[in-house]
């Protein structure tokens, strides 16, 4: 997860503002009748979206060249909350977050560095405080968020920690709300050695240097995200030698069948219309602003802002990201992303496409009014000029974001 993680040491009087301002805006364009609205076309290999945002390097031999129809078996529709065995209470995963016997209770956002992260926890917080006022039928503005929680909302964790931490004593599958956002992750790689090492680190950008450290990143950490995503790791993982590859379908299975909804960072509108179908909840819960992009500042909660630099990666770099000698590092993670994106694909299919494109269509066009009309007055914690604002950021509900 990486990280703007959202946070107001002050009443939330921005993001209500701007709640105020995005619901007028909705409203006032669904008056306009919009004719001719074409939904951007999914690019897809078996059924996968491979579509890659512009600021994102892709990989053009594909994550998806190895990976076989097992997927089919590990992969799941995502269910509704609510219902079933969780009984007919379909918010009961929102618990007081000052109650001390509910540790295992509330909504875990797992928040893994550099897929989306800032967005997801935004999203998140958004969840919880909603949430709590549609349920209470309080007034908006009596929510405070800092970095240690939050006032008069559902219980939300949305920091970096592995899900494993927090589900010791066990899960409580009835009473809490499971989710994340994966990426792909030679994509992930990309970024987070582009934001850490050569933004933030200053490592010059060459061949040499970018290529070093892949070396370094995939030999040591390449399949990342399940690491972050298990929430048990049984005995036999933690003996010297083993090797999760070697249990890589039931691993990625057991991981699909914990959550309630995995995001997918390349799929990011997608995935959040099925979560707000899925979840019951509001086109105003999931709407958000980009919080980093290529060129401009981020301060990463160190105080000091630093220039984004854009990657920008030689066709031998891409060649070697895109060889069995770097993707055999990367093997669990390729078919957790394989298996997560067949997830929303079989999610969909089974929402119904037309209801879902008619849900993805409002929330797209939301969207585009919210970046165009609402960008100007966020606050981040680094100008456009990259100077620091602290101070205005907090009332903007941004801190330490990586």
């Amino acid at each position: 997860m990486s990280c703007l993680r959202l946070n107001c040491s002050t009443t939330l009087t921005t993001l209500f503002a701007f709640t105020i301002i995005v619901g007028w805006l909705i409203i006032s364009e669904m008056k306009n009748e919009i004719k001719n609205v074409k939904i951007a076309g999914i690019s897809t290999i078996n059924g996968v979206d491979t579509a890659q945002r512009p600021d994102q390097p892709t990989n053009p031999q594909g994550v998806f060249a190895k990976v076989t129809q097992r997927i089919d078996l590990i992969s799941r529709a995502f269910l509704p909350w609510g219902g079933g065995v969780r009984g007919e209470d379909f918010y009961a995963w929102c618990t007081d977050p000052d109650s001390v016997d509910n540790s295992a209770t509330g909504m875990f956002f797992i928040k893994i560095p550099k897929c989306a992260s800032s967005t997801g926890a935004g999203v998140a917080i958004r969840i919880s405080i909603n949430t709590h006022q549609r349920i209470n039928g309080m007034d908006k503005g009596n929510h405070t968020v800092t970095r240690k929680g939050c006032t008069n909302c559902c219980k939300a964790v949305y920091k970096h920690s592995k899900a494993r931490t927090y589900f010791t004593n066990g899960h409580d599958f009835g009473r809490s709300m499971l989710w994340s956002i994966i990426r792909e992750p030679t994509n992930r790689l990309i970024s987070q050695t582009f934001f850490f090492e050569v933004s933030r680190g200053g490592m010059e950008p060459t061949d040499q240097n970018v290529l070093r450290t892949f070396k370094k990143y995939g030999k040591n950490e390449g399949n990342h995200q399940w690491a972050w995503l298990v929430t048990d790791m049984p005995e036999r993982f933690q003996k010297e030698g083993f090797n999760p590859a070697n249990e890589s379908e039931c691993i990625v299975r057991s991981i699909v069948n914990d959550y309630d909804f995995i995001a997918v960072a390349e799929r990011l509108d997608e995935s959040f219309v099925a979560m707000k179908i899925l979840f019951r909840l509001e086109l105003g819960d999931l709407l958000y602003l980009s919080s980093k992009t290529n060129g401009g500042y981020d301060d990463g909660g160190t105080g000091r802002c630093v220039k984004i630099v854009k990657a920008n990666l030689s066709s031998s770099t891409q060649e070697f990201l895109d060889s069995k000698e770097h993707q055999r590092h990367f093997e669990m993670d390729n078919l957790l992303y394989a298996a997560v994106n067949q997830s929303l694909d079989k999610t969909i299919q089974k929402i119904g496409r037309s209801m879902f494109e008619e849900e993805l269509e409002k929330y797209q066009r939301a969207l585009k009014l919210v970046q165009e009309e609402c960008t100007a007055f966020a606050k981040f914690p680094c100008s456009p000029e990259g100077e620091l604002q602290l101070d205005m950021s907090t009332k903007s509900c941004y801190f330490n974001d990586w």
